[in-house]
This record gives structure tokens, C-alpha cells and sequence, in this order.
């Protein structure tokens, strides 16, 4: 779109200088840092509450519910938080992307022992 002066709306008389188009960089880069903030405020609180309500569910025995499992539950309701408000199927792109950060949440943060087995 910068490059190539693509009107983000499209109306006539759309100015024709680069900084109009530059704009945007910065205003998505806002918009992805707002959403991880809440993302990741409404996942930890999740996977906290979780660890403190039901320690013995959440051990480290090794299966996958215990190392993943939860992590994707507490993802998708905080995706799931967010998105709530579109009322429409987009809102599970973000189930999705909360999903997806419990899945590399669970990956990066696994026992040390496993991490250098694997």
C-alpha cells in the first residue's frame, strides 16, 4: 500500500504523498501490540487461576493436557475475550491466534529435561 500509494479507502482526492500511506505502519503496529497486551494479561490470569484452583490437574506428569492442554484452553478463552465483541465468525481468528500463542507458550516453556531429550 505505501509503496504503491494504495488508497486504504477508497474516495477520490486521496492525497498523494508518502507520509498519508506511512501512517498506517505505525497505527497496525499499535493495533498488534494492543491486542497481545490483552491477549497475553487475559492468559496468564487464566493459566494462574487455573494452577491455583486446581494444582493437582496441573502437574507435570508429561502427558499433553498437562504440558499444553491448558495453556491452549486458557488461549482460546482469552482469544475468545477479545474477539467476543465482532459478533460474527471472525471473532474465532482470534480463538485461533489464542490457540496458537498457548501452543508456543506450552513449547518454550517446558522442563528443561525434555527440552534436551527432544
Amino acid at each position: 500500500m505505501t509503496l504503491w500509494r494504495v488508497p486504504p479507502i477508497a474516495e477520490p482526492g486521496a492525497p498523494s504523498g508518502y507520509a498519508f500511506y506511512l501512517f498506517w505502519i505505525p497505527v497496525g503496529l499499535g493495533v498488534a501490540s494492543v491486542f497481545g497486551l490483552l491477549l497475553g494479561l487475559i492468559f496468564s490470569s487464566l493459566l494462574t487461576g487455573i494452577e491455583l484452583w486446581m494444582p493437582e490437574v496441573v502437574t507435570e506428569s508429561g502427558s499433553f493436557m498437562s504440558t499444553y492442554g491448558w495453556r491452549m484452553v486458557c488461549g482460546a478463552i482469552a482469544g475468545g475475550v477479545i474477539g467476543f465483541p465482532m459478533f460474527d465468525w471472525n471473532g474465532f481468528w482470534y480463538v485461533g491466534m489464542g490457540i496458537a500463542s498457548g501452543l508456543v507458550s506450552g513449547f518454550a516453556n517446558r522442563p528443561r529435561a525434555r527440552r534436551l531429550a527432544l
